[in-house]
């Protein structure tokens, strides 16, 4: 990746043109021979073969209709088609035999003229470019000499199908094969297809077959796209460690671009935020899976490297997913119109500044499905040219030896961060409990500046002396809370992953540098209120017994070593910490009416933003009794509620009061009742996220306007549908007849 592969082919086809020979360039799909053909269009006579939808809309005027259309012999071709038509209309009586021998000598005559017109087109152009499938002898190439072509050049020919490969090289006396094997590989959608052969590409057939034969098979090992950080793990991984970086790239980052200020982020090209722990869960919809927590997060982090000044145009998201692209562009809300979210297989031969990969799977199976394709990861990471963010649960990666060491060189290489540091914990979660007790711990954070207070000691040493204060503090019955302040993410993952070991709660709070990791005995109350109830005995003792001690404190200290310049210091801190507030009392705990969760008076308001009734007004209750003869629920109420006309009235207000405001992500404009529900959602949004690509529906859109079948009205589906219903009564009334008769 990025070694410059589609140049050195165009190098190839120019000297070969200047040569005098006729060359033959495809690709296996319609982009990539428009990349092509923008790069040889400027020193060489070209022609695109293809139908002009399908091509880019600037080099529409290289295809070959449009050549056809410019030669002189167009107008006489416009004359025998009139004259067609003309002899046509004028087959009638006596007529009829010599007007339709007419017509058959005028088709002649015009299929012999397109014929020459489009041979001299393609005689006279020096580059023929076409799609593998367009390059058959059925199509214009079979107008052509067999040894017209005496070079056939087949660009990303690691995605093409071997069959496919046939059509192109069969033309011309000798071929080249440009692509990469361990890039994405063609889509197969048949099992037993792949399986008896059709997934192996011609190219990487060849490659391992003549693989020690130089003459055969030449590999470029100097890349000029990606940082050498980014470089090194897909040339360990990959290519046996051959690839090496160009001077020019290889220690370039996003903080050397103009108007980008340095940060922890753009000083350095490689970060990875785990999201263990953290309850960001995927879900499964249809056959798609999507991750609605790292879909916040992947916004969260745009939004960082906005701030630090990089455009919107050097952004990327890149996922597996298709369910992921639709919640991440729903978080988006319009903020972020410039940055591109597609699959790895819409992004692969592209390039941009920064990227962020979004690996979805979480689960408690640890399943992990074709994520694991190394390919595909290879594509993803290798896209980036400065910076590439990597968000993903490692307890569920790192289940896949190949995901375990992406995840371990990223630990290593770059800067670690957790989601708790953004904030984005599940509902009504307040301690942080990992699932797993065993997860590896990465060797090496590189950090851009040193914390003030403590700095990173070595993970034996910290473990270690972790370990000892939460063991003492287990043991000790007079302490109730244990605190550590001063503590970067890294040191905080280890703290958790502890606790879970030791069979203690770990709770985060603060922000920044007075972020403090309380680590307690008992889990913490998640509450919610609304009316007050008194609690039981039970949970009165154990919220008394949960009370802090005001006589105890502890002291957490931490000890640093920092070299710089052959020097050596150790600075240590020590601190007292504060108390922490006691859990609330029985007086102050209460029930909240619409779930019935325990929670403090004081959380009252924010509870009430989030928790919602289950329905919109409170149904009439009837009183009901069993009949003591037979059991049966017969007894009712005497005198049931009446229902007014207010009640109904204030009911249909209630309901219909979700679809006055736009259900797009921080939009707060009314839905006017002129406009209609989207077609694909049947949501009504205002009147900026009217359209589909605006409040996420593009992909359904786009899908909608590739189907010819979509674009049927729904006043039309409506009458197709009752003329059906008409059709199936009057063969039902037809089938009765006859069985009376």
């Amino acid at each position: 990746p990025g070694t410059g592969k589609t140049t050195t082919i165009v190098e190839v086809v120019r000297q070969h043109v200047a040569r005098g020979d006729r060359v033959l360039v495809c690709a296996p799909s319609n982009i990539a021979v428009d990349n092509l053909l923008r790069k040889l269009s400027s020193s060489t006579r070209v022609v695109r073969l293809g139908h002009p939808a399908r091509v880019n809309a600037s080099l529409q005027h290289y295809s070959l209709d449009a050549k056809l259309k410019a030669l002189d012999e167009d107008n006489i071709l416009g004359d025998v088609r009139k004259d067609i038509d003309n002899a046509l209309k004028s087959c009638h009586g006596n007529k009829k035999y010599q007007g339709r021998k007419n017509v058959g000598e005028l088709r002649k005559e015009l299929r012999e003229r397109e014929q020459k017109a489009m041979r001299d087109v393609l005689t006279s152009s020096q580059v023929v470019l076409a799609t593998l499938t367009s390059a058959g002898k059925e199509g214009p190439l079979g107008k052509l000499p067999r040894d017209h072509f005496a070079l056939c050049v087949i660009d990303e020919a690691g995605q093409a199908l071997e069959t496919a490969c046939w059509m192109g090289l069969l033309n011309a006396r000798k071929t080249i094969l440009a692509g990469d094997h361990l890039q994405l590989p063609p889509t197969i959608k048949s099992d037993v297809a792949a399986r008896d052969g059709l997934a192996i590409t011609m190219m990487e057939r060849l490659v391992k077959g003549l693989r020690d034969s130089g003459d055969v098979c030449a590999r470029l090992t100097e890349q000029y796209r990606m940082n050498e950080d980014i470089m090194r793990w897909s040339s360990n991984e990959m290519y046996g460690g051959t690839l090496t970086a160009h001077s020019s790239v290889a220690r370039h980052v996003l903080c050397e671009l103009p108007g980008v200020t340095e940060s922890e982020i753009t000083s350095h090209a490689l970060c990875y935020i785990d999201t263990a722990g953290a309850g960001l869960t995927e879900t499964l919809v249809g056959v798609s899976r999507g991750n609605e927590g790292e879909a916040r997060l992947v916004v969260e982090y745009l939004s960082t490297l906005k701030d630090s000044g990089l455009s919107e145009l050097d952004m990327a998201v890149i996922t597996p997913y298709n369910l992921q692209i639709e919640l991440i562009r729903a978080e988006m809300a319009g903020n972020f119109k410039e940055v591109e979210v597609c699959t790895v297989d819409g992004f692969q031969g592209r390039e941009k500044e920064a990227i962020v990969i979004s690996m979805v799977r979480s689960n408690e199976s640890r399943e992990i499905g074709f994520l694991s394709e190394c390919r595909r990861m290879n594509v993803a990471v290798t896209r980036a040219r400065r910076h590439v963010c990597l968000i993903g649960d490692s307890l569920t990666v790192k289940r896949d030896a190949f995901l375990a060491r992406l995840v371990d060189y990223f630990t290593e290489h770059g800067t670690v961060k957790s989601a708790f540091e953004y904030g984005l914990l599940p509902p009504d979660e307040h301690a942080v409990v990992c699932s797993e007790p065993e997860v590896a711990i990465p060797s090496r954070v590189v950090a851009p500046t040193p914390v003030e207070t403590v700095s990173k000691p070595q993970e034996s040493t910290f473990k270690e002396t972790t370990t000892t204060k939460l063991t003492e503090f287990k043991g000790k019955s007079d302490l109730s809370n244990l605190d550590f302040k001063g503590l970067n993410s890294y040191q905080r993952r280890i703290v958790h992953v502890l606790c879970e070991e030791l069979d203690l709660f770990s709770v985060s709070s603060g922000t920044g540098d007075d972020r403090i990791l309380t680590v307690r005995k008992e889990r913490p109350f998640t509450v919610d209120a609304d009316n007050k109830k008194e609690p039981s005995s039970a949970e009165t003792e154990t919220l008394n017994s949960s009370q802090p001690s005001t006589a105890a404190s502890t002291e957490c200290s931490t000890t640093s070593t920092t070299s710089t310049a052959g020097t050596t210091s150790t600075a240590s801190t020590t601190g007292t910490t504060p108390p922490v507030p006691a859990p609330a009392t029985a007086a102050e705990l209460s029930v909240c009416k619409n779930c019935g969760k325990r929670i403090p008076a004081s959380n009252l308001e924010l509870h009430l933003l989030r928790c919602k009734p289950k329905t919109f007004g409170e149904p009439h209750r009837q009183n009901k009794g069993k009949n003591k003869n037979n059991g049966s629920c017969k007894k009712k109420a005497k005198n049931p509620p009446k229902k007014s006309e207010e009640d109904d009235l204030l009911l249909l207000d209630q309901a219909t009061s979700t679809r006055l405001v736009c259900p797009a992500t921080n939009c707060k404009n009314k839905c006017l009742s002129y406009i209609s529900p989207c077609r694909f959602c049947s949501t009504c949004h205002c009147t900026d996220h009217q359209l589909p690509e605006t409040h996420g529906c593009g992909e359904a859109a786009r899908r909608a306007a590739h189907n010819p079948t979509a674009r049927v009205s729904a006043r039309q589906h409506v009458q197709n549908k009752g003329k059906l219903k008409q059709a199936l009564k009057d063969k039902q009334a037809e089938r009765t007849k006859k069985k009376k008769n």
